[in-house]
């Protein structure tokens, strides 16, 4: 009560579009009374009984096919969300080494560019906590930046606590306090950074808004029409 068109094709010697125009002329012309082609215009199926049997087949396949879609996208959800939660106490872990660093540094010029350090990060956590979509531009940030800065933070922290003044201290101190400043600037840019999307969405809705209100004549504008004022 079925076959493909392919095999119909292949048994008359012509090509498969061929005998699909054939076989939907003679459906026209009431040739096959029942008969039905399934979706993808790939098979005849000559009664009704057989067709309503694949529409169900088809009926639960697609439910199979969004059941597995719903499934991935909630295994997808569950990852990103375990990712997410793993940065935040990888990121809480940095924040009180770098707290407990601070503590222990007497100096008040260093202590205050490491106060600062603290506040810009915690800051980019918050942020990708309230936009777990910005994931992605943190990769670099926990691999090398944030590890990196805690390293030399700690080394200032042992360079101090030896009591020793001698040149190579000296000048390995004073070379981290300037590279402090520069990474107290480069996490405020990435700070920003983050914030770039939502930025220019929000940038997008203002300028939309601000040319509808003009075009009713509800503000100022260079549209004619509109009475409004």
């Amino acid at each position: 009560m079925y076959c493909n068109l392919e095999e119909l094709a292949a048994s008359i010697g012509k090509s498969q579009e061929y005998v699909l125009k054939d076989v939907e002329k003679m459906m026209k012309l009431g040739i096959f009374p029942q008969a039905h082609l399934d979706e993808q215009k790939t098979c005849l199926i000559l009664s009704e009984a057989t067709y309503n049997q694949y529409l169900e087949c088809q009926k639960a396949l697609k439910e199979r096919e969004k059941e597995e879609e719903l499934r991935k996208i909630s295994d997808n959800e569950t990852q990103e969300n375990q990712a997410l939660q793993e940065m935040m106490t990888q990121g809480r872990n940095y924040l009180r080494i770098l707290k407990e660093a601070n503590d222990a540094i007497p100096g008040e010029v260093i202590s205050r560019k490491i106060s600062m350090l603290e506040d810009v990060i915690q800051r980019i956590f918050d942020t990708v906590l309230r936009h777990p979509d910005q994931m992605g531009e943190m990769e670099q940030f926990m691999d090398y930046y944030l590890p990196t800065t805690v390293k030399l933070v700690n080394a200032y922290r042992d360079f101090d606590s030896t009591g020793i003044e001698g040149n190579n201290i000296i000048n390995a101190k004073k070379e981290i306090e300037g590279t402090l400043d520069t990474i107290n600037l480069a996490f405020e840019r990435l700070l920003d950074d983050l914030y770039q999307d939502t930025a220019m969405d929000i940038t997008t809705d203002a300028s939309v808004l601000q040319t509808m209100l003009k075009k009713n004549g509800w503000a100022e504008s260079d549209f004619t029409g509109g009475n409004k004022e």
